[in-house]
């Protein structure tokens, strides 16, 4: 299952021992069990939660590196193309520095 099918069936669930708790407590089901279903249900819903929270703020992150990358390519290649047209017709060794492989 799904982690949403997972929580949904849990609040179902919780939402049905509300609605037929008097028959619950009488077949000895104690209070404390259904807070226990509560406190569980809550929790991992936080916890699916943050899980996408972290996997959104990933992606954003990424995108970020990424458009940081492709700057900085670009300003090195705008380097080496100077560094060729200076060194083209001088000094061939100085010229190999400004290739890109």
């Amino acid at each position: 299952q799904s982690s949403a099918v997972l929580i949904c069936s849990a609040r179902s669930l919780a939402a049905k021992a509300q609605l037929y708790w008097p028959r619950l407590a009488a077949a000895g089901l104690l209070p404390q069990y259904l807070q226990v279903l509560q406190t569980a249900i809550t929790a991992f819903d936080d916890a699916v939660t943050q899980q996408i929270m972290a996997t959104n703020a990933r992606k954003v992150a990424s995108s970020a590196r990424v458009e940081a990358a492709n700057a900085l390519y670009a300003l090195i290649t705008k380097f080496c193309t100077y560094g060729k047209l200076l060194w083209r017709e001088t000094d061939p060794t100085k010229y190999k520095h400004y290739l890109l492989y």
